[in-house]
């Protein structure tokens, strides 16, 4: 789905847990519970047993604070969608 949705408008992060460098569960999850807003676009790979470990526990935490997970063609059209050539690092009101 990355693939498809970059064809279309290119996408950046803007919280980037660094878990690729880290491969630490708690820096993960302080990473992204430290940082995060409403309309920002979270960065991490599932190639580490840590990151999945951090994921259940900030999926959880982030819902309970009344956050919603989305794609990030979801979060662009909740947020009044794209234009071409637009680049995008997150979606804030």
């Amino acid at each position: 789905m990355r693939k498809a949705i970059s064809r279309y408008f290119p996408n950046i992060c803007n919280v980037d847990t660094l878990d690729w460098k880290t491969r630490n569960t708690s820096k993960t999850v302080n990473a992204v519970l430290s940082h995060v807003k409403d309309g920002d676009i979270v960065l991490m790979h599932e190639l580490y047993s840590q990151t999945g470990a951090a994921a259940l526990e900030i999926i959880p935490k982030l819902a309970a604070a009344g956050y919603q997970m989305v794609s990030v063609s979801e979060m662009a059209q909740y947020r009044g969608g794209v234009v071409p050539g637009g680049v995008y690092s997150q979606f804030h009101r």
